[in-house]
C-alpha cells in the first residue's frame, strides 16, 4: 500500500483530473481544489481518490490483499490525508495513522456490505482468501455461496481492520482537541459495526451480510 507523506501544495493540477471535473460539471470538485490552495493540502491525494472512485464504476474483483488495501488507501486513506491540513494536524507522524483510519473504515464497509456489493458485480473480498475456503467470486455474485465459508473471509478481514483501528487510535492525539471528538466518534461508530459482525460470527445468513435500517443510516453519516 502506497503512503505518500508530502504536504507541499501541488499547484500544477493533473489535466485528467481537471478534465474529469469539468465534464462532470460538479462545482464541488473545484471547491475542493480551492480548499487545497488555502490549507496546503496535497492535490495528489485528491487525484488518487478520484482514481479509486473511478475503479468502482464497473465490475470489481480483487486478486489478493495487496489489491484490496491499495483500493482502500485510494478511496479512504487519501481522505484521511486530505483531512489532516483541514483539521490543522501539523505533525507528519500523524499521516500514517490518518491513512490507517481510512483503511480500517473501508474494510468495515466492505465486510458490512458483502451481499449488496456482490449484487452489483463488485466482489471486494480477495480472490486468494475466497479460494482458501473454496468459494468462487462468481458464486457471491449469484448469491449462492456458502455463508459459513464467506464468513471466514469476512471475519479475517474484520480482524485485519482491528489492527488498522488500533493504529488510528494511537494517532488521535495528533488531532487538535476541538476537532478530535468528531473523528473519534466516527472511528468508534464504524469499529462497533465490525465488532458486532464479529460477535455474530461474521455470518449473517438471514438477509445476507449487509447491514440495513438504523445501523446503516448511522454508518453513512460518518465521514469515510
Amino acid at each position: 500500500m502506497r503512503r505518500r507523506t508530502s504536504t507541499k501544495p501541488d499547484t500544477c493540477l493533473n489535466r485528467s483530473v481537471l478534465s474529469y471535473a469539468a465534464t462532470q460539471n460538479r462545482g464541488l470538485w473545484w471547491r475542493r481544489f480551492l480548499i487545497a490552495d488555502r490549507t496546503g493540502m496535497d492535490v495528489r491525494y485528491a487525484e488518487e481518490l478520484i482514481e479509486g472512485v473511478l475503479s468502482d464504476l464497473g465490475t470489481v474483483a480483487f486478486a489478493d490483499d495487496q489489491e484490496l488495501l491499495r483500493y482502500c488507501y485510494r478511496v479512504a486513506g487519501t481522505v484521511g490525508l486530505m483531512m489532516c491540513p483541514i483539521l490543522e494536524v501539523r505533525d507528519r507522524h500523524a499521516l500514517a495513522h490518518a491513512i490507517d483510519l481510512g483503511v480500517a473504515m473501508q474494510l468495515t464497509n466492505i465486510c458490512r456490505d458483502v451481499l449488496e456489493d456482490a449484487q452489483r458485480q463488485r466482489v471486494y473480498l480477495p480472490g486468494e482468501r475466497l479460494q482458501e475456503v473454496e468459494v468462487e467470486s462468481t458464486a457471491l455474485v449469484r448469491c449462492d455461496a456458502d455463508p459459513s465459508r464467506v464468513a471466514v473471509v469476512v471475519r479475517d478481514l474484520l480482524l485485519l481492520a482491528e489492527r488498522y483501528y488500533e493504529s488510528a487510535d494511537a494517532g488521535m492525539l495528533y488531532i487538535p482537541a476541538r476537532t478530535r471528538f468528531a473523528i473519534l466518534v466516527a472511528s468508534r461508530l464504524y469499529r462497533a459495526i465490525g465488532l458486532k459482525l464479529l460477535a455474530q460470527g461474521a455470518n449473517r445468513s438471514e438477509g445476507g451480510f449487509g447491514y440495513r435500517g438504523l445501523e446503516k443510516s448511522l454508518a453513512s453519516a460518518a465521514p469515510c
